[in-house]
């Protein structure tokens, strides 16, 4: 039988130091989280809000705008505020406990184009106006 990567983080002694390897699942699960969000508010307000219009409320290239919808690169943390503000989101982290994820199970944004890999944050976006936008994402 085989171990996925979070099962066998979440049977971990708390005392055992992780590996590299268990730090870069961490790494990859708030990446894809962070990228994800950024697709499903995208997705909300594509008909109205063009690459172009985020690039130009940023002062960046709308290649900059495609690249950064186009793969779960090392968002920073200001890149993913600034592009989901362009969007008219905010973020919101929501930390789940590894134990509690559903193992084995993969979720990617349907707008992306890369393979899925399972995701351990959930990522909330919502407008800083309430009742205006309303969009989860808890995977």
């Amino acid at each position: 039988m085989t171990t996925s990567a979070t099962q066998s983080i979440s049977a971990k002694p708390n005392e055992v130091a992780f590996t590299r390897r268990e730090l870069a699942t961490f790494e990859g699960y708030a990446q894809n989280a962070a990228h994800n969000a950024v697709l499903a508010a995208y997705e909300k307000v594509r008909d109205s809000v063009t690459r172009a219009a985020i690039a130009r409320k940023l002062g960046v290239s709308p290649s900059q705008v495609t690249r950064w919808l186009s793969s779960p690169g090392n968002y920073e943390m200001k890149t993913l505020g600034y592009l989901l503000g362009a969007m008219g989101y905010v973020p919101d982290i929501i930390p789940l406990e590894i134990a509690d994820i559903a193992h084995g199970n993969n979720f990617v944004h349907e707008i992306a184009d890369y393979p899925a890999t399972s995701i351990a944050v959930s990522v909330s976006a919502s407008t800083t106006t309430p009742n205006t936008h309303e969009l989860a994402l808890a995977v």
